[in-house]
């Protein structure tokens, strides 16, 4: 469903692979999804990234869509308390990351 790539400056691309049934995908996580953190984990699970050391990160301050990359465990902790890389989807507050993905086929998410 999708494909991600880190750029040459280091931000994470995401794309569409095939674009008309990704679309479709895409449109029933969004209708199903409880909030942004829900279509970011679908996302990255539909795309088999999750398990594979790719992590929609929440838990945060802000409803920022965030993802991390690497895990980094503290001695005795059963979950990530770090990344080794993150990158985070800056317009939160002003566009919607899936929306714009399912309008352009493709969004950036910047390096943290």
């Amino acid at each position: 469903m999708i494909t991600l790539h880190v750029t040459i400056g280091g931000n994470l691309l995401i794309e569409l692979e095939n674009k008309k049934s990704a679309k479709r995908e895409l449109k029933e996580i969004i209708e199903k999804a409880t909030n942004t953190d829900a279509i970011l984990t679908d996302l990255l699970e539909t795309g088999n990234y999750l398990g594979n050391d790719w992590h929609a990160v929440d838990g945060c301050l802000t409803e920022r869509p965030i993802i991390g990359w690497g895990s980094i465990y503290e001695e005795g902790e059963d979950f990530p308390t770090d990344y080794e890389k993150v990158w985070h989807y800056p317009q939160y507050e002003l566009y919607s990351f899936s929306e714009i993905l399912l309008k352009e086929g493709k969004v950036i998410f910047q390096k943290v």
